[in-house]
């Protein structure tokens, strides 16, 4: 009888070990699907003019970056002059910024704005002047947590090796389990050898 006892005890520690080991996991696989770390990507021509994107969704508490990007490199010669801002769907303004200044590397944060739980929301770029030498660069514009999807991505590596050897213990257990079933009793052998009889 101890011994179906220590062996079912032993069953339920294996399943907990695996539940322990896989659930962190599961929630950074849930986390990263449900939520997108850059709602906006729009190409921008880096020309004079009004610029309007398409509406989009913002669904994390953190602080959300507006940024440029390129192709290539530029020198200091090359100088950016925008406004911009980012409206609801009624129109109202969320945030606004501008950028006068020259352009260096291949990337530019325009600014920063905490928006929560949020649809709907457009941004609006005026260029005040042409960026001259920059039509082929391939300019695009994000919306974007990046520092949430660098903590993800530095979470990865911890939490598998958790669960290799949390769950993989776990399985452990149960393949040891599995192939070791405990003998019968003395007692259920005699029951057994009397109904016999």
């Amino acid at each position: 009888m101890q011994n179906w006892s220590t062996h079912k005890t032993l069953v339920v520690f294996g399943w907990l070990f695996i539940g322990a080991g896989i659930a962190p996991l599961a929630y950074l696989l849930w986390f990263g699907a449900a939520h997108n770390f850059r709602p906006l990507s729009m190409p921008l021509p880096l020309k004079k003019g009004e610029y309007i994107s398409s509406a989009f969704s913002t669904d994390l508490n953190d602080a959300y970056q507006v940024d440029l990007q390129w192709r290539g490199s530029v020198g200091e010669q090359m100088r950016l002059n925008m406004r911009w801002k980012i409206v609801d769907r009624n129109g109202a303004a969320i945030q606004q910024g501008a950028f006068n200044n020259r352009l260096l590397g291949n990337s530019i944060n325009l600014g920063n704005y905490k928006p929560g739980n949020r649809s709907g929301q457009k941004i609006v770029l005026t260029l005040l002047r042409d960026a001259q030498g920059m039509e082929d660069a391939g300019a695009q514009l994000f919306v974007e947590t990046p520092e949430e999807s660098l903590s993800l991505s530095y979470a990865v590596l911890p939490v598998v090796g958790w669960a290799v050897i949390v769950a993989g213990s776990g399985a452990a257990i149960l393949l040891a389990m599995l192939f070791r079933r405990p003998a019968p009793s003395a007692s259920g052998k005699s029951s057994r050898i009397l109904q016999t009889l």
